[in-house]
């Protein structure tokens, strides 16, 4: 994985994978390593606060998502109908409230 660390030319989009599609941490570790350089091709904004949303993609883990609905008394997820996503708040509380208060959220409550 050494090699990676210099190729920087190449705009943002990288793949890893396993070929014998088994999943691994050392797939996960890889995949950070490579994305830990494209910082420059916009993983953090000019005034080190921001970004445009880099980050890795993976299979969703239905075994941790089931044994987390189990517990909670909830039946196993529609593997077909489902799907996961992500939102990160600002950390002020202000602002924070805003967002939640915006259009922002809207079609995740309508879904």
């Amino acid at each position: 994985m050494e090699d990676i660390l210099s190729e920087r030319g190449a705009c943002g989009v990288g793949f890893i994978a396993n070929l014998e599609n088994k999943p691994s941490h050392a797939i996960v570790k890889d995949a950070l390593t490579a994305l830990g350089c494209m910082e420059h091709r916009g993983g953090c904004g000019a005034d080190n606060d921001s970004g445009d949303g880099s980050g890795l993609m993976t299979s969703i883990p239905w075994e941790l998502f089931d044994k987390w609905a189990e517990s909670e008394g909830i039946g196993s997820f529609d593997k077909l109908h489902t799907g996961v996503g992500m939102i990160f708040f600002p950390k002020d509380d202000n602002l924070m409230k805003e967002a939640k208060e915006g259009n922002c959220l809207k079609w995740f409550e309508s879904g």
